[in-house]
């Protein structure tokens, strides 16, 4: 469980901050996912990709962190700079050999893509197994929460007979897992109960 939480983690850290929106003009036919704040950094534009096609582009060369530490750091968006706006064609990782790092490499005689080296490209990928693996974990973590609800009205005990063993031996095996006793905390400072 950590290391996924830790994965996803690691992904909204790497990605550009959010709160995040479209954006645009349908008069000049401009649109992007953008930061909603803070001047509005691109996260994934648009470019024109022979007679029919586009192809998405993506901020390349920001820092990790808070955006506002991060003003200033790069100038403008023009390709093959860092901080500026790539096209993902150049940030491709290719199925034959995702090491590659160009099409032009040798060892990519075919070029199916498997993903996109970029933090933000990532985390769009990602997100809708992330969204619902937090979900089920919150659904998981509240359930846990029900059940000790439960124990605590059927034991009748008002401070689940201290967090350490209990006051009434007959009614718990043991001590309490440390998992086990973080959740009671959590439980009663959210019900705004003592904590003994």
């Amino acid at each position: 469980m950590t290391d996924q939480l830790d994965e996803i983690k690691a992904r909204a850290a790497a990605a550009t901050p959010g709160p995040w929106m479209w954006e645009g003009n349908t008069d000049t036919r401009h649109i992007s996912l953008a930061t909603k704040y803070w001047g509005r950094w691109v996260v994934m534009g648009f470019r024109r990709w022979g007679m029919q096609g586009a192809q998405p582009m993506f901020a390349q060369g920001r820092k990790p962190g808070p955006i506002e530490d991060r003003k200033g750091d790069w100038g403008p968006f023009t390709n093959g700079e860092p901080g500026t706006l790539a096209d993902a064609e150049h940030l491709a990782r290719y199925e034959v050999c995702p090491t590659a790092t160009s099409r032009k490499d040798q060892r990519v005689y075919r070029a199916d893509l498997t993903g996109i080296r970029n933090p933000d490209a990532e985390f769009i990928a990602h997100s809708r197994a992330d969204v619902e693996w937090l979900l089920s974990e919150v659904e998981r973590l509240r359930g846990q929460l029900d059940v000790l609800g439960t124990q605590q009205a059927d034991h009748d005990c008002a401070a689940n007979c201290t967090l350490e063993h209990g006051e009434d031996d007959d009614v718990y095996d043991g001590p309490w897992s440390p998992r086990e006793t973080e959740l009671a905390v959590t439980a009663r400072t959210s019900a705004g109960e003592p904590v003994l």
